[in-house]
């Protein structure tokens, strides 16, 4: 049965504010502040008209789209084409435009001769941007009827084909000139990009044990090490990052950024606190781990076994569960495109929860909606309770009239963050939740209980915050890398771009909103369905099923500096009796 919520609960894609330093529209502009002066002034329409197009800087991962529409000009995240919010700018003069006259951030535009120059000023520095032309977009023009018609350039982002071209060919390269550094260096980042992290992470790994490696390759080590998580090597590797980067404001604040990552990812919040930001940089997640007074998510058992069984109200369309937030039983939603434990904003309230910091979170379809962080003194996940646990904040209660008709209050989520803490096992056939203490002498055991009835093991990294990604198929082309999500609510086991729908040769299916539904956590967006032959996640193999357009927007192809797919689903993974995720050995183990 497909649920009226038909929706995307990407509160994972909540935290995306974290690597892209709050560039996100609206509220997460947060990088700092530059002074305007509100001028009465007015940009030609030829000008305007010569701005179009798309503009990147290299502190973000999506580009800014800019086009007129209504005599004035529009900033559209994630480029013209992204489905991202869109917002008119208000003009400053001097080529200068904000979002708001109060707004921190400003986009600034030099036209000179027959070439545009961007430059965006933030945190008190200007980046020079450079300009896409038409890569990748669809420029808004006058038809003949005088009504606004969209043309697509002939050019396109780069897609899964033209990388893996490109790999073939460097490959080749590589195996002739094993010692050319400047071969390996881009054949490493190629293969991280395809999704190829292993091979990468061999690849790059004797440029960075030379005495001076480039930044370049420093950051791309970091990086490699952070998604596999070895965390020791990502620390090292940040701070080494941060020195080289010396004189290069931008280029600290975004190894600082890795380094946060890092920290929280390893619950050394007190570490996190020593790092220093440049004045006005305002990082929402780093000014929660910042409030905690010692390190979150100290554990308590209680019970001898250190084993903790929470059972499922219901397993479909989401497993629903209960736990106490200080004392308080609260239904809470598994989902692993979720973050942080997620408390609705009015139990939050009812339970004296301030809001630490605030942000601009992205959900399911590209939509945006506020979000708050705060803690909480703990959570008791059946015999264990956390203590000093972070939380996100925002409303939840309204999904609650999709699950069998509001039987139950929805007042949270739990997510990738408190899974990490235990070695996790979703048993779908018995319906529970089994949390055990993470040991290797608790992981032997698992397994042992497991031996003949594991349908698949693969490895998976951990990008951002809490996105799980695993290398995947789809309707028989393989090595895809795909986001394990469990919070799509639907009955598609699998969704996926425009970019991966044209790759793998499926038409884009129409899509329209169910104004019936209640859409994920930024609100309701169009939606349509495509068959599938088979859709694959390692090993595993499922036929003759459903997927889902229109949750992943075209800037997510790219928003990871790799290249995502696809999202595997709840449908898909609930297909099997259990799932364990061991994040010491970064495994899934899957069984029949």
């Amino acid at each position: 049965m497909e649920t009226k919520i038909r929706s995307k609960f990407d509160f994972g894609g909540v935290l995306k504010v974290w690597p892209i330093l709050g560039f996100l529209i609206c509220a997460a502009f947060t990088w700092g502040f530059v002074e305007l002066k509100n001028q009465e002034a007015k940009m030609t329409e030829e000008k305007l008209k010569r701005i179009e197009g798309n503009y990147k800087v290299d502190v973000h991962p999506e580009a800014f789209g800019f086009f007129v529409r209504d005599g004035k000009l529009h900033l559209k995240m994630g480029g013209i084409e992204g489905s991202g919010q869109e917002v008119p700018l208000i003009y400053q003069g001097e080529g200068r435009f904000v979002i708001s006259a109060d707004h921190p951030n400003v986009f600034q535009f030099e036209i000179v001769g027959e070439k545009v120059k961007f430059i965006l000023y933030a945190m008190g520095n200007a980046i020079p941007g450079r300009r896409l032309g038409n890569e990748g977009t669809k420029s808004m023009k006058e038809g003949a009827a005088g009504q606004k018609t969209e043309t697509k350039s002939s050019k396109k982002e780069k897609t899964r084909a033209d990388i893996l071209n490109e790999i073939e060919i460097l490959g080749t390269q590589f195996e002739k000139n094993p010692d050319d550094k400047h071969i390996r260096f881009a054949y490493g980042k190629l293969l991280y990009q395809s999704g190829e992290f292993w091979q990468a992470n061999d690849v790059v790994t004797p440029l960075i044990k030379e005495a001076e490696p480039s930044t370049e390759v420093l950051a791309l080590g970091a990086g490699l090490a952070y998604l596999m998580a070895d965390y020791d090597e990502a620390e090292k590797l940040y701070i080494r990052l941060i020195e080289a980067k010396k004189g290069d404001v931008s280029g600290q604040v975004m190894a600082k950024v890795g380094l946060v990552f890092t920290y929280y990812q390893t619950n050394q919040y007190a570490e996190a606190k020593k790092i220093k930001f440049p004045p006005g940089v305002k990082l929402p997640n780093w000014e929660l781990m910042k409030s905690f007074e010692q390190n979150p998510y100290r554990m308590e058992w209680h019970n001898e076994k250190e084993v903790s069984i929470v059972p499922f109200l219901m397993t479909d369309p989401l497993p629903i569960m209960v736990l106490e937030f200080n004392g308080v039983s609260v239904h809470v939603i598994f989902d692993t495109g979720a973050d942080t434990f997620i408390l609705d904003n009015e139990i939050a309230a009812e339970l004296g929860i301030d809001w630490v910091s605030r942000a601009m979170g992205s959900f399911g379809g590209g939509k945006k909606s506020e979000i708050g962080f705060g803690r909480v003194e703990s959570v008791r996940l059946g015999d264990v309770t956390l203590r000093q646990v972070p939380v996100t904040i925002l409303p939840t209660k309204r999904f609650s009239a999709a699950f069998e008709n509001g039987k139950y209050t929805l007042g949270g989520f739990i997510g990738t963050a408190g899974l990490k803490q235990f070695l996790s096992t979703l048993d779908y056939k018995n319906g529970r939740l089994i949390l055990r203490e993470k040991t290797a002498e608790n992981a032997q055991k698992l397994r042992k209980e497991l031996e003949g009835k594991v349908a698949a093991e693969m490895p998976f990294v951990l990008k951002h915050t809490h996105m799980m990604m695993a290398r995947g198929s789809l309707n028989g082309i393989k090595g895809l890398t795909f986001f394990v999500d469990s919070g799509l609510a639907s009955s598609a086991c699998f969704s996926a771009p425009a970019q991966t729908l044209e790759y793998a040769g499926i038409p884009i299916p129409e899509t329209k909103v169910d104004e019936s539904s209640v859409g994920g956590g930024g609100g309701q967006w169009a939606s349509g369905t495509f068959p599938i032959e088979s859709i694959g996640l390692g090993p595993l193999r499922q036929s003759h099923v459903t997927g889902e357009y229109g949750a992943m927007t075209p800037a997510s192809y790219w928003s990871s500096g790799f290249i995502q797919d696809g999202l595997i689903s709840h449908r898909f993974l609930r297909q099997y009796s259990s799932w364990t995720l061991d994040f010491d050995s970064m495994i899934f183990i899957f069984t029949k």
